[in-house]
Formats: structure tokens, sequence, C-alpha cells
């Protein structure tokens, strides 16, 4: 049984950036991983390849990088990988993309079952599994949370809100995958080892001779997004770790059950707004010889006891706006940076760990 599973390149969920012109993600050169929910559609095809015999083929469509995760399904089973890769090809949305890996397959051809997992993370669409069995003319079977094929059929059993349902269909179909149909194993180390050694297959716009220029990339895409932004907080709320309080009743101050929490809480934010020092999204009182905060929701600010406080703010927002020292932190660095101490000359001295809040 010859199975192509469709999966796709994600960029990490805390990299994502948008191109101000297309209103597009940019993938190239940003951190990536393979779509979770695609490894569970690559599972489910190993262990009917077991089963039944024959072969996977992992297909992915994206820049020159994504074949790293095609060598990352070599390594979780897949026997072939194909790369559809060309400039001609960016931007697309689901139906240009759909409708590009539609070609993809018939140039390929011979595929008994196309699987793919039921959405991806960067899009939360659903809609390319669907959209690419439309373009083929195959039957499509989404959710599927269990797989049977028996007489030439497939029969799936779909996840619903509330119950499930067991669909049947002629093979070839199109199919989409749930978390629940199983758990995907973890890489064999010596196909990993070959899998760095190997390139996929790859097919340019000019490998698919029935391909349409006018239904591909951004310009064969009839979604335009039309504006991105980053919604504007409108009140500022600060979390408090480590401090309990009486329940308010409604329209009335918390009342903290430690005032002297309290007192250190207050102190602490009174001199970092004096200082310009925000926004402040979190404060930990769990000890208060190791106060801390989080400024910007990105640098985690170490205290230490509140001796010093003045200096130690002061400190830290010189540390933290670019410009103010040679060592201040650059305006897009996230980790911690611990202002608790000085030195035997009385200077600060700023330990900074990039990464860990």
């Amino acid at each position: 049984m010859n199975i192509l599973v469709c999966i796709k390149q994600v960029p990490d969920t805390t990299e994502i950036r948008m191109d101000p012109k297309t209103n597009t993600l940019i993938r190239a050169g940003v951190p990536s991983t393979v779509n979770p929910f695609d490894k569970y559609a690559l599972e489910a095809a190993v262990q009917l390849r077991e089963t039944l015999g024959g072969t996977v083929t992992a297909m992915t469509m994206g820049p020159a990088q994504a074949a790293q995760a095609l060598r990352e399904c070599y390594a979780l089973g897949a026997d072939r990988m194909v790369l559809v890769s060309d400039r001609r090809f960016g931007g697309a949305d689901t139906y240009a993309t759909s409708y590009t890996l539609a070609q993809a397959v018939r140039a390929l051809g011979g595929f008994d079952l196309i699987l793919c997992g039921r959405q991806a993370i960067d899009g939360d669409t659903a809609q390319v599994g669907p959209m690419l069995a439309e373009h083929l003319g195959l039957p499509q079977l989404t959710c599927a949370c269990a797989i049977t094929i028996e007489d030439g059929a497939i029969r799936i059993r779909q996840e619903g809100e509330r119950a499930y349902r067991v669909l049947r269909a002629p093979l070839p179909a199109v199919v989409t995958v749930v978390k629940a149909i199983n758990e995907p194993r973890l890489p064999n180390v010596m196909r990993k080892l070959q899998a760095n050694r190997m390139q996929p297959q790859t097919l340019t716009a000019d490998d698919l001779p029935a391909l349409d220029p006018d239904c591909i990339g951004l310009h064969g895409s009839p979604t335009k997004v039309s504006r991105t932004f980053v919604p504007v907080r409108t009140k500022q709320t600060v979390r408090i770790d480590g401090a309990q309080a009486d329940a308010p009743a409604p329209g009335q101050p918390v009342k903290f059950t430690e005032e002297d929490k309290l007192s250190v809480l207050q102190t602490v934010l009174s001199k970092a707004q004096a200082q310009g020092l925000g926004p402040i999204s979190e404060v930990d009182l769990t000890n208060t010889l190791e106060l801390s905060f989080l400024y910007q929701d990105r640098i985690r600010i170490v205290l230490g006891t509140t001796n010093d406080l003045d200096y130690k703010i002061k400190w830290a927002w010189e540390m933290v706006t670019p410009g103010q020292t040679s060592d201040s932190l650059g305006e897009e660095e996230r980790g911690t940076l611990d202002v608790s101490s000085r030195g035997e000359d009385g200077l600060g001295r700023a330990r900074w760990r990039a990464g860990v809040l």
C-alpha cells in the first residue's frame, strides 16, 4: 500500500513575524518544527505500512529549509521525501497551497491513501486536507481517530464533540487525523543519522506541467489579509505570586493577609513607575529576600532584598533601556537580569541569563 503524508513545517510560535508588505508569515530563517498534528498522520501511515506493506512518502511545500522537516519524517519512519519548492509558490493561502499539492500528487502518482494532520498550528484553518481532496476528486474523511483498511476501502472512526461516527469510503481517499489516533514514536537514531546525509526529491513549478500559474502563490490566493496588528492594552494588570489576599467584595480594594508583602509590593511598583521601568506584568513576592518582577513580558529582573532598592531599579532601567550604557540589552532580548548584588567596589554586578525567565 502506497501512502502519502502531507506535512508542514511551521514556525516556532514564539518566533512568528509578519511581512508588513504582504501580511503573510515570514518563514525564511525562522526557527521551525514539524506541525504536531502531522506527526500523528505520519505515525498512522507507518503503522499501516507495518501491517499491510508498501511505502510511506512524506511531502511538504515550502522553502529550502523545509527539507529539515522531511528529514525528521524520515527518521520517524518515512521511506521517501518530496519537497515542493519554488519562489513562485511563496505567499500561498490554503486554496493555492492545496492546488499546488494536488498537482504534485498527480505528478508523483500511484498513491492508495493520502493522510494529513487535521490542521496546522500556524493557521488553524483545517482547510488544506479537504481542499486537496476536492482538487483531486477523491473522497475525504476528516478528524479520524482510528483507521481500518478492508476490501479495498477505508473505514475510520470520526471524532465529534459528543460522539463518534464510523465512516467508510473507497480507496484512494484523503484522510485527516486527530491526536487521539495514536502516540507518535521517537525517531530512530540510525535513521536520523541517515536522514542527515539525504536530500529530498524536489519538485518545482517547471516539474508540474499541468500547473496553472494563475492559481499558485500570492497571486493565485483568493484570501487577502488586509491588515495585521497587535492588540493594544487599555488597562495594566499585574500578576502577584507568593501573596495571599482575602476575597474582596465587588468594588472594594484587595486586602493582603500579610501586610508586609503589600508594603513591599507598593514600594517596588511605585519606584519602578517613578523610574519609568514598565510595564510590569508580574511581581514575585514568594520570598521577600529574592524579589523579582517581569518587565515587558520578556525580562525577569531579580532585585533580591529591598536594600538599595532605588539603586537597583535605576541600574535595571539602564540595563534594559537600549543606548543607556555600553552593556544595555537589545529591544528584543529575553531572559533574566539579576541586579541583586554589588561588587567589593560598591558598583553593581549584573548577571544576564539569556532565554531564561
